[in-house]
């Protein structure tokens, strides 16, 4: 008779069975662009909102809450939080998985340098000099959300989104296919600003959602599609923005090997941009008559120096204290000169406000020296000084600039070009020639009148270049970076102008603001004019499906196999 043994202890012998596979939808590939996040700490706190697993051991779910990723010891990072305590050797790699349930669905990393941000896509933790580097493994679309609505604004016209959609697309294509490290680009200015998902921002998701895939091609080759808040009215060339060099020579070489190397980019006049009230611009008018014309003071205030106002278009607020947290007393407005009191740190100047001691931020007051003939006009100001120097070398001593009267501006224009030979209108002097007055070292009589040469400086000179990333200036606004000379016709005298927020080539923001607000184009024709002869190029990106999370198999229920024996639901037979 055949024997009948049941099972009552499961024999080791036998195979446990019920491995699965899994394969990130963020893994490697022309679709998804990997972001390195400005964070970089030995302890980062993220916030789960939705459905994620652990890509070292897929059948680990990694549920909503709150999290702690810390670096451990022996090169081990750890992930504690929400019932999880886990170490995971080398790198820690969060991979998000189709939700179905209330949340967005979204990891949230707090402390980066943009603050507490919300993100789509998978997370890779890496140690890196001791801290963790994290790093966003994203649908290329999806980072789009992230760089068009920090980049423009989604209150900007669908159009101009659009056109940042394609230049932000072509710019991160580029950086994809030339990385070789493990990230391909960077979430700052330097590359493009980068701030996760918001799904408010409708309009920037409409934006990057209907040009999916497109970028700008010239030759059939993607191009690099550079872009600025605003050009100040006439855009220019990566050869003279980034083509400097050690010599002129040098510099000549460079522009016109990228003037080959981008003919999509060339210098031409932008009136959009002007036309943009937006468009950051500063205007210091210089009178031509400036004797009895109202813009001379004899000096009343008492003191060797005193604080005059600049870089206002109509006024800034003076305070209680040297901060802007203390009470506003009252309003410096434009040409106005106030006594000085004491300089309190780098950023206030003490001075007597209507009777009171009170406090002038000094981006907006300039401390000059006070004298017989004050001017609160800065320029005016400066060009005493200059005066003052060029009388001193020839001989003549005169104690101090404001013992200069300026009588009149016969002539004030551009000087040294920043790119001679090049059509941009940026200069680095102004040159003129004023009459004036003084009173001689030793002396109170007023001189006979004679006439100066001056050359203003418009841009200041750091070793053999000058200054082009943060234009350092007395009175002229720093932010701003092509500077120059206009004729005030009307009024009399001259204007020295000041604009352009950004370094001017490609698309200026502001500029395609306009046209697609104000003269309804659309992102074809904007792209169009700010990079000549290219067309749109589709390079097929597109957002992924979500993976589903796997199942993990019952540990109440395993499954036996075996070759020699026959194996029943609740036997084996075939046993001797």
């Amino acid at each position: 008779m055949r024997k009948r043994i049941f099972i009552l202890v499961i024999i080791g012998a036998l195979l446990l069975t019920g491995t699965f596979s899994y394969n990130s939808a963020s893994a490697s590939g022309s679709n998804n662009i990997r972001v390195r996040i400005s964070i970089s700490s030995k302890s980062i706190n993220i916030n789960v909102d939705g459905e994620y697993i652990l890509k070292e051991n897929p059948s680990i779910s990694i549920p909503r809450g709150a999290y702690t990723i810390s670096v451990l010891s022996n090169n081990n990072i750890g992930i504690k939080g929400a019932n999880v305590d886990l170490t995971i050797p080398n790198s820690l790699t969060l991979i998000r998985c189709k939700y179905e349930g209330n949340g967005n669905n979204h990891l949230t990393i707090r402390g980066t340098d943009h603050g507490t941000i919300n993100y789509l896509g998978d997370f890779v933790f890496t140690i890196n000099s001791g801290n963790i580097r994290v790093v966003n493994h994203i649908s290329l679309e999806e980072y789009l959300y992230g760089v068009v609505a920090y980049e423009m604004s989604n209150s900007y016209p669908l159009e101009a989104l659009k056109t940042q959609a394609v230049s932000a697309r072509g710019y991160a294509a580029r950086a994809m296919a030339s990385s070789s490290g493990d990230y391909d680009i960077g979430d700052k200015p330097n590359h493009q600003v980068y701030k996760g998902y918001n799904p408010s921002y409708t309009k920037v998701i409409e934006a990057v959602n209907s040009t999916a895939g497109e970028v700008l091609g010239y030759d059939g080759k993607i191009v690099e599609t550079y872009y600025a808040a605003s050009n100040g009215g006439q855009t220019d060339s990566p050869g003279n923005i980034w083509g400097f060099g050690a010599t002129r020579e040098a510099w000549e070489k460079d522009y016109e090997y990228k003037k080959k190397l981008y003919p999509y980019m060339v210098i031409k006049d932008d009136p959009y941009d002007l036309e943009n009230p937006g468009s950051l611009y500063q205007e210091l008018y210089v009178p031509k008559q400036v004797d009895g014309a109202g813009y001379l003071t004899e000096s009343e205030l008492p003191g060797e120096d005193v604080v005059i106002t600049v870089n206002l278009n109509e006024s800034c607020n003076v305070r209680k204290g040297p901060g802007t947290s203390h009470p506003v007393l009252g309003k410096a407005y434009v040409n106005s000169a106030y006594e000085w009191l004491e300089t309190t740190n780098s950023s206030w100047y003490k001075i007597k406000f209507e009777g009171q001691e009170a406090y002038i931020s000094r981006t907006y007051s300039e401390k000059v020296p006070n004298g017989r003939f004050l001017y609160t006009n800065i320029v005016l100001v400066d060009i005493q000084a200059k005066v003052h120097a060029s009388l001193k070398s020839q001989g003549i001593e005169i104690e101090k600039p404001t013992d200069i009267k300026i009588i009149t501006v016969d002539e004030l224009k551009n000087g040294q070009e920043q790119y001679p030979g090049t059509g941009a209108r940026s200069y680095v002097t102004a040159v003129g020639n004023a009459t004036v007055a003084y009173i001689p070292k030793g002396s109170t009589e007023l001189s006979a009148q004679s006439k100066v040469d001056f050359t203003l400086n418009l841009m200041v000179k750091s070793g053999s270049s000058f200054v082009t990333y943060s234009m350092a200036h007395d009175y002229l606004d720093h932010r701003l970076r092509m500077r120059g000379i206009k004729q005030a016709e009307s009024e009399g005298g001259y204007y020295i102008t000041n604009a352009r927020y950004g370094h001017g080539v490609g698309m200026s923001q502001r500029g395609a603001q306009t046209m697609a607000g104000v003269y309804g184009m659309t992102y074809r024709d904007i792209l169009g004019f700010y990079f000549e002869g290219t067309s749109i190029m589709q390079i097929g990106s597109y957002i992924p499906e979500l993976p589903i999370k796997p199942e993990a198999p019952d540990p109440g229920s395993p499954s036996l196999t075996s070759t020699v024996h026959n194996i029943g639901a609740n036997l084996i037979t075939g046993l001797s």
